[in-house]
């Protein structure tokens, strides 16, 4: 059957492709049931070899078969265990349905049973413990086999047992059990009969277990405990159960305690899983973890120098076969080219064809045969546990992270929490002058101190990780007259604070003054509409453009070269807005990062809008010798003198706290 395609060149397939019946080359047949066929087969891009079990969709329809055909497929895509056949690909073409698995090459139970193979009770024992693991495992994912017989029991080159075959096997959902009469007659349980002679309502998981023990006895002495056939009814075979079972007396006591065991007819009172299994004194030894693992050998090896399988299958194959496998490619290529001549001469409107000369009919794909690939559900899962594992190292890392960050803020806080406070104002503050204009097109206004704002929108008096807006120095402001304007949380005036940057000097050299400190928490600044100490109205806090750029125009043009107060709060609007953009990107690239990128100081979380200051009280500087101006929650001025003192409690954080 080989020969054949013995001479083909391999071509390779790419890695999302389909697999199908081009990618595998045929060997051999090996094995033949009702309506399929099991042959060798040799995957053309990796070189493994599989067995192929194929279907014909015609004889599965007219023999009501496809049903199982279908679930069977459900059912070993879900299945993997050291001690079943597993499935690794499924796919269909025009005539037939594929299932590829292991290729096992110790043949069948029944095959060696025929060769008169005398099976130690030991050999027997391995084989039922091997068994039995598959069986529990089968009970784990509510898979009733219904079928387990010598003929579907593999070996592998080295001896050990395997289960294959699922087409009458059934899941059974928790507290339901099965009723149709499924199986082979010798090997069948009871409680099947039973249910068929409405006897009992139904059965389960315990019939295979019975199975399991009828396959026992049969391979230790050759022969099945009950002389029943296809043909026996089921009074006679009820019959039959009420006689029992005949032990020969050279078979051991514990052997014979473990069929006994088995081979209850009542299933309550039977071995049905694998705890039940261990509690039997003949299994008392038996490690069942290195059962498990396949390392205890078996007594029996199969033998190697050929195939252990009936030769005439092949003979059939190459003989008597209709439609042999080898020729399936010409086949469909044939079948294909007269479906397309079809469908040109109906396209070109070609009517009165004979009916012998009609193209046949459209391929028979079935829509609910499940395609199933097991390399690429390894490679799937393959993936998932690289990234389960990079997602525990992010978590990690990002811990540790988190840790030095912690650690790094307490230093922070105990190496800059000693800046002075500056002492409050006890003295009346005298009405404002009025401002005296900017000279045009000056960078900044005179006598303005630099802003700075933090990566989160508050103020920050550190150097460490903050984004600043410098306009002039601390001390420049006060050799102008004017006390520096720090602004917190709750929109008051604030104190002295450190900075990394004013004009050119530091903090600590600027004569103990700070610079205007901004807390960015919303967008929109107020304008202050001040003329001499008369109150406005709140309808003039906030202005459009228009009316901005209208303030501006009169202040240009006047002489002395200061700035009014609502010149300067326009030009620390549009500086503001500024920060408030690169802080909107600073923040998206500290998310980004996944926290790795933390500064020394943990950057807060914006507030919500609620709890942002209210920036109708800011501030504002007034002209040289004049107190500072501040807005009321109204949009009034008030003069009132300055009673608050902010003194800072850590330059880590970049927040100060009001007494």
């Amino acid at each position: 059957m080989g020969n054949h395609q013995s001479g083909r060149v391999q071509r390779s397939f790419s890695e999302g492709e389909e697999v199908n019946f081009d990618h595998f080359q045929i060997l051999r047949a090996i094995g033949k049931g009702s309506f399929g066929k099991v042959c060798i087969v040799e995957k053309k891009d990796k070189g493994q070899m599989y067995a192929m079990k194929y279907m014909n969709k015609g004889q599965c329809i007219e023999r009501d078969a496809l049903r199982n055909v279908l679930r069977e497929v459900e059912i070993m895509a879900a299945l993997d265990h050291p001690f079943l056949v597993n499935m690794w690909f499924s796919f269909q073409d025009e005539e037939d349905l594929f299932i590829v698995s292991d290729l096992l090459l110790g043949g069948d139970l029944r095959y060696h049973v025929m060769h008169d193979v005398p099976f130690s009770e030991e050999c027997v024992k391995l084989y039922v413990c091997e068994l039995a693991l598959a069986l529990d495992y089968l009970q784990t994912k509510h898979v009733v086999h219904r079928d387990v017989k010598p003929d579907n029991i593999l070996l592998d080159e080295e001896g050990h047992a395997h289960l294959t075959d699922f087409n009458i096997a059934t899941v059974l959902e928790e507290g339901h059990l099965a009723t149709s009469m499924s199986g082979t007659k010798p090997y069948m349980a009871p409680e099947i009969f039973d249910c068929a002679a409405d006897v009992c309502v139904g059965y389960g998981f315990p019939v295979d277990w019975w199975s399991l023990g009828v396959c026992a006895y049969e391979c230790a002495r050759g022969v099945r405990p009950f002389d029943i056939h296809s043909a026996t009814n089921i009074s006679e075979v009820r019959a039959l159960f009420a006689a029992g079972v005949y032990y020969p007396s050279w078979m051991s006591k514990p052997f014979v305690d473990l069929l006994s065991r088995l081979l209850c007819s009542r299933p309550g009172a039977r071995i049905s899983s694998l705890a039940e299994l261990k509690k039997v004194p003949f299994m008392a030894n038996v490690d069942f973890d290195a059962v498990l693992e396949k390392k205890i050998k078996p007594t029996f090896t199969p033998p190697r120098d050929h195939l252990n399988c009936d030769p005439t299958h092949e003979l059939e194959e190459m003989i008597i076969e209709q439609r042999p496998l080898h020729k399936k490619k010409k086949r469909l290529a044939k079948q294909r080219s007269i479906r397309e001549v079809g469908a040109s001469a109906t396209l070109l409107h070609v009517d009165g064809l004979p009916a012998a000369d009609m193209p046949p009919p459209p391929p028979l794909l079935l829509p609910n045969f499940l395609p199933f690939n097991r390399e690429r559900e390894m490679a799937r899962k393959e993936r998932e546990l690289k990234e389960q594992a990079w997602e525990q190292e992010l978590l990690q890392a990002m811990g540790e992270s988190g840790a030095q960050g912690s650690e790094g803020e307490g230093a922070a806080a105990l190496g800059c929490g000693d800046a002075p406070a500056r002492p409050a104002s006890s003295t009346a503050t005298p009405p404002p002058t009025p401002a005296t204009p900017a000279t045009p097109n000056s960078g900044t206004p005179p006598g303005s101190a630099p802003l700075t704002v933090s990566s989160s929108g508050s103020g920050c008096g550190s150097a460490c990780g903050s984004r600043r807006v410098s306009r002039r120095s601390a001390g420049d402001a006060e050799e102008d007259g004017r006390r520096p304007c720090r602004l917190s949380s709750s929109g008051s005036q604030g104190g002295p604070g450190r900075t990394g940057s004013g004009g050119g000097r530091s903090a600590a050299g600027s004569r103990g003054s700070s610079p205007n400190v901004v807390q960015a928490g919303s967008s929109r600044t107020a304008l202050s509409s001040v003329a001499g100490s008369a109150p406005t109205s709140p309808g003039d806090v906030f202005r459009t453009a228009e009316e901005e750029a209208a303030l501006v125009a009169p202040a240009q043009g006047g002489a002395g070269g200061e700035d009014s107060p609502e010149q300067r709060l326009l030009l620390g609007r549009e500086q503001l807005e500024q920060c408030l953009t690169h802080i909107a990107g600073f923040s998206s690239d500290l998310t980004s990062l996944g926290g790795r990128a933390r500064s020394r100081s943990p950057t807060p979380p914006r507030p919500p809008a609620s709890q942002l200051p209210d920036i109708r009280r800011l501030q504002v500087s007034s002209p040289q010798g004049s107190p500072p101006v501040a807005l009321d929650s109204s949009g009034a001025c008030c003069s009132q003198p300055d009673t608050t003192t902010t003194t800072p409690t850590g330059c880590g954080n970049g927040r100060a706290s009001v007494k």
